[in-house]
């Protein structure tokens, strides 16, 4: 870099070239005392390129901010409600339950609820299957078993399954009734993206249940998993550790938490605290009440806790291959 007076728009030509360059502000104005100010002024030019180098950060965030809103838009296509009253009023098995949240992932715009193919085409009963991962048999069985409480079937004369329609009352398809206080969006990309990550990876499916039963207690703002996800107060909305989640759901503690450290392991959720005490909050790509200031923050410290989990195994691994030299 060539040498330069103290005229304050040479130096701030110099600082943009070397913010551009990727530099922070310590090197930054080590090389700017040693080839251009040489002591002189250091003070207000570093109060300059510290205000330049809040405003970059700013720039990244707000950038951040934008690709995250955009992707999490209101792109009806994306995303399915689920109405909290209807879903509290039914009980579930968990695998009852991951059969619901599969099948909503066949819902498409335009369809009116009935769940679809490629094409536009009303799925047939091997379509189910395969999305379920089971045998045609066992797909009528399941859908039958459905029939009149989340969904309705059309039987055709040959006694086949000509359409499946989802009951409006439980879930629609990239809009929401107004006048339905309570409700969720599930990101359906999202949930047939770990689907078919876990069938690759020949791991359990099952957990995929227990997050569609806690839909209905996800708080509106943070996320947390709650009894109260319509308080606005944090204080009383009372967060659910997993003795209490269990409670609720009306299964055994073992197996709520293990369920849960599977969805983390995922990045579904994200536990919080320790021991007995931990609480759980659900990632906002997955669900999502409305948009929220905490959704970016929330994002990071989904990705910080990932970023460690990952420097955690590397660090297992590494000890593994030194006992092995040894």
């Amino acid at each position: 870099m060539k040498k330069l007076n103290d005229k304050k728009d040479q130096l701030f030509d110099a600082i943009a070239d070397l913010l551009h360059e990727g530099k922070g502000t310590e090197s930054i104005l080590e090389e700017l005392n040693q080839q251009l100010i040489n002591g002189k002024n250091t003070k207000e030019v570093k109060a300059y390129l510290e205000s330049l180098v809040a405003a970059e950060k700013s720039r990244k965030f707000l950038e951040e901010k934008n690709a995250n809103k955009k992707q999490n838009s209101d792109d009806s296509s994306r995303w399915v409600v689920c109405y909290f009253k209807k879903l509290k009023e039914v009980e579930l098995t968990m695998a009852k339950a991951k059969h619901l949240l599969l099948l909503l992932t066949m819902l498409e715009m335009k369809s009116e609820n009935v769940l679809w193919v490629s094409k536009n085409k009303p799925a047939k009963i091997s379509d189910v299957a395969k999305v379920l991962d089971v045998s045609a048999k066992q797909a009528r069985r399941i859908l039958e078993e459905f029939n009149g409480t989340f969904l309705d079937l059309e039987i055709s004369d040959t006694n086949r399954i000509a359409k499946v329609t989802i009951k409006k009352e439980f879930h629609q398809m990239g809009e929401q009734d107004s006048k339905k206080k309570s409700w969720a969006k599930l990101y359906k990309v999202r949930i047939e993206q770990l689907h078919e990550k876990l069938l690759a990876e020949g791991k359990s499916t099952i957990e995929l249940g227990l997050l569609y039963k806690i839909l209905p207690y996800v708080h509106y703002e943070t996320n947390y998993i709650c009894r109260y996800p319509d308080y606005e107060n944090a204080e009383e909305i009372e967060a659910l550790n997993g003795k209490e989640l269990a409670d609720l759901l009306g299964h055994d503690e073992a197996t709520i938490c293990s369920y849960m450290n599977h969805l983390y392991d995922y990045g579904v959720v994200l536990p919080i605290g320790s021991g007995k005490d931990v609480i759980y909050k659900v990632h906002p790509d997955y669900v999502m009440r409305r948009p929220s200031i905490y959704d970016d923050f929330m994002r990071k410290d989904f990705a910080v806790v990932k970023s460690r989990k990952k420097s955690s195994i590397e660090n297992r691994r590494n000890r593994g291959r030194k006992k092995e030299r040894i």
